[in-house]
This record gives structure tokens, C-alpha cells and sequence, in this order.
């Protein structure tokens, strides 16, 4: 089952709220329509690209001759099989994940309070500054592109943690993880979820449409990027409809009906101001 949209306004689709138009917006329930849709817009030499929850995406304004697709109720779902074996679907809920596993004594309270799907968190190996959902990731299931060969695979991952962006190099759209859990005192690992929320919540700006970090921190640097950013002066510095979180320096905000292009000169302000304070470059998160 598809539910299929023209001419699809995909600022709806993000946390930020911004970007223009794309030719299909589809919502797909199950994996044989998912199967046969990829078929087709690969056939047919349209570029597609799969959403989450829109939380880390900066779409362009205007027209975006592209589909954009979604996955629907077969892909929600998550399973305990025998210990330590997880299996969940990609658009699982992550939240609903690390609450789930820590019901069953699985600890990923170091991904409370970010929010997304499971798929979402593997595809940008999410996590905090010691730990990664990708260091417990066992298996995968996905639907592989390679020139017009479209398929279904499963693959074993190793070390996917050591990369700041999970990749597969035929990996058109992740459909399942399989998790291998590690056992903890349950009541403990809920402390350590209600704890990382709260911290979040006073750092974060958690209720301003924005899209994460919009920076990556940069490795073996003594500075954060929001901390760069905030020594540079520039928070609560905005540009068009688009600002700088007074909360935390590398959250771009959509303050006042911001367009994309508000956004990404914001950013270019943003990267020319570090790059003369620390001779920096930053790179993009979103």
C-alpha cells in the first residue's frame, strides 16, 4: 500500500519547517510495495531519498524534482528475541526504543531525549561523546540499488561506529537493525534516560523549530562547535527569518518564517566567522 502525493509541499515533512516542493511525496506501508516502488523510480532515473522524522534535513527552496519517500506501519516496529538480540524496524520510534529496551534491561539511555527513528540513528550514528546505537549493530536489512539491480539484502556490519556517517555503498533505503543488547540494572538505566532528558532540556532549544546540531564538533578539539560559534558572539545573531539559539550556539532557528537560503547564509556567516577566529573549517551535520 502507497499513499502518493504531487507536487508535495516538504516543509511539512522537517523539524525546521523550511524548503519547497517535490515532485512525489510517497508513504509506503509495506516492503513489497516499497520493493516495487524503488523498481520503478530507479527504472524510470528518478532520484529519490528516504525521511525519518525530518529532524536533521535542510531541504532547498523551490521546486525539487525528486520523490520523497517515507516508510510506513510494517517498518514500526521492534522485537526481542532471545537475549541480547534486538530487532527493530527503521521507522521505529527512538524514544519508544530506548524506553522498550530499558523495560527489558537494555541500556541506550545515551540517546534519550534525541529524537528520530532507529533507522535515523544508525544512517547518523547517534549517540553521545562515549557511546554509538552503531556500536551494537550486528546486522541490517535493506533495500540495495546497483546500477538498475534492485534487491533485498541482509549483511553483517562491523566497526560501523568508527564512521560519523553510516554508509553502505548499494544501500538504497534500511528497512531493519539487528542490535546486539547489553544487560543493565533496570532502574538505573531509567535514572540515566530521566537524567539525559533533563540535561538536554536545559542546553537544548527543544521546543524552536530547528534541526539539530547543525555542525559537527570537530575531533580532539578542546572547543564544542556551539562553543566556537558562541565565543564568536553570534548567538541569538539572525539572518532573514532564520537566528542562532540563544540556548546553544549550533542550533540554526526558523525564528520567523525563515526560507532554506536564510538558513544556509546564516550557516556560510556562521563558517566564515570560526574559520577567522580558530582557522577552523566546519562541516555540516544536517
Amino acid at each position: 500500500m502507497i499513499k502518493k502525493e504531487i507536487n508535495f509541499d516538504v516543509s511539512s515533512l522537517t523539524s525546521i519547517g523550511t524548503g519547497g516542493k517535490c515532485l512525489y511525496f510517497l508513504k509506503i506501508e509495506n516492503r513489497k510495495s516499497l520493493l516495487d516502488t524503488v523498481i520503478k523510480l530507479t527504472v524510470n532515473s528518478v532520484k529519490f531519498i528516504v525521511i525519518a522524522s525530518g529532524t536533521n534535513i535542510l531541504f532547498n527552496d523551490g521546486f525539487l524534482n525528486i520523490a520523497v519517500l517515507k516508510l510506513g506501519k510494517e517498518f514500526n516496529y521492534l522485537q526481542f528475541a532471545k537475549a541480547p538480540k534486538i530487532i527493530a524496524g527503521a521507522a521505529c520510534n527512538l524514544q519508544k526504543f530506548i524506553v522498550d529496551c530499558a523495560r527489558h534491561g537494555y541500556d541506550f539511555s545515551f540517546l534519550a531525549g534525541i529524537p528520530g527513528t532507529v533507522g535515523g540513528a544508525v544512517m547518523g550514528s547517534s549517540g553521545g561523546n562515549d557511546n554509538s546505537l552503531n556500536d551494537y549493530l550486528q546486522k541490517i536489512k535493506y533495500v540495495a540499488v546497483n546500477k538498475n539491480k534492485v534487491e533485498n539484502k541482509t549483511i553483517e556490519i562491523k566497526n560501523a561506529s568508527k564512521y560519523r556517517f553510516f554508509n553502505v555503498a548499494d544501500l538504497a533505503v534500511l528497512t531493519d537493525i539487528i542490535l546486539q543488547g547489553k544487560k543493565e540494572d533496570r532502574e538505573l538505566i531509567f535514572k540515566k534516560i530521566r537524567e539525559n532528558i533533563k540535561i538536554k532540556r536545559a542546553k537544548q532549544p527543544l521546543n524552536s523549530k530547528n534541526a539539530g546540531c547543525f555542525f559537527k564538533n570537530i575531533k580532539g578539539f578542546y572547543l564544542g562547535t556551539g562553543e566556537m560559534i558562541d565565543k564568536c558572539g553570534l548567538k541569538n545573531f539572525s539572518y532573514g527569518g532564520a537566528r542562532i539559539s540563544n540556548k546553544h550556539a549550533n542550533f540554526l532557528e526558523n525564528h520567523t518564517n525563515a526560507s532554506s537560503k536564510d538558513l544556509l547564509i546564516l550557516s556560510k556567516i556562521i563558517k566564515y566567522f570560526v574559520k577567522n577566529s580558530f582557522n577552523k573549517e566546519l562541516e555540516y551535520e544536517v
